[in-house]
């Protein structure tokens, strides 16, 4: 299934910076780059790359988790990382709007230990703010077939 992507401002090439009412914006294309770095991070197993990309203040939420600051979110990837292994992460779907994103993207990995795989479906929404994400917020099912 191709990736759908919309974008509701008007984007130009590069990484470029928009001004909105008197706040930083960043373009489409920014925010669409910040969420592929995202993704090839957990691909690479770089939990030092993925911290870097959210801002000082910045908050990584899952069910029943929350991770303030990149050492706190580092941490976490890490913890993560010991165990399993991140094998496809699949966009299936990507809409931008001013400073904000939603992704929904299929994440399979498997236990380093016992072999197991699992698959969610994720849709995650992403604040960004000065080219780095404020917030990350995953709404997962891994139940539904």
């Amino acid at each position: 299934m191709p990736v759908q992507r919309r974008w509701f401002l008007s984007h130009g090439a590069g990484i470029t910076l928009l001004h909105s009412r008197g706040l930083l914006m960043v373009s489409p294309q920014s925010i669409q780059a910040i969420i592929d770095r995202a993704r090839q991070a957990w691909l690479d197993g770089d939990g030092e790359r993925f911290a870097q990309l959210f801002s000082p203040t910045g908050e990584m939420v899952v069910p029943g988790r929350r991770w303030c600051g990149p050492a706190a979110i580092l941490a976490a990837f890490q913890a993560y990382a010991e165990h399993h292994q991140v094998t496809t992460i699949a966009i299936h779907n990507l809409v931008i709007q001013g400073n904000r994103a939603m992704v929904e993207w299929t994440w399979k990995d498997q236990d380093k230990r016992t072999g197991f795989r699992s698959t969610a479906e994720d849709a995650i929404a992403v604040d960004v703010q000065d080219g780095q994400i404020q917030r990350w917020r995953e709404y997962i099912d891994d139940t539904t077939p």
